[in-house]
């Protein structure tokens, strides 16, 4: 868990995102619920809900689904 925030933390600083959360939007992209999208990137719902209020990642989730 520690070094997933960590990475987290220098992946968010440079705009991009982890593993997980490419992972998580994928999921979200290709119709699975949130929980399901937790389930996808190793993480809880709680977590998924707290990235989807990070700008990062909603706008990555936006170009995603325009890309779809």
């Amino acid at each position: 868990y520690l070094r997933e925030w960590c990475q987290m933390g220098r992946n968010e600083a440079a705009g991009g995102l982890t593993l997980a959360q490419r992972r998580m939007i994928d999921a979200l992209v290709a119709g699975q619920t949130q929980p399901e999208a937790a389930a996808v990137a190793g993480v809880s719902r709680t977590t998924v809900q707290r990235w989807l209020h990070l700008l990062n990642v909603r706008q990555a989730l936006h170009d995603a689904q325009a890309a779809a």
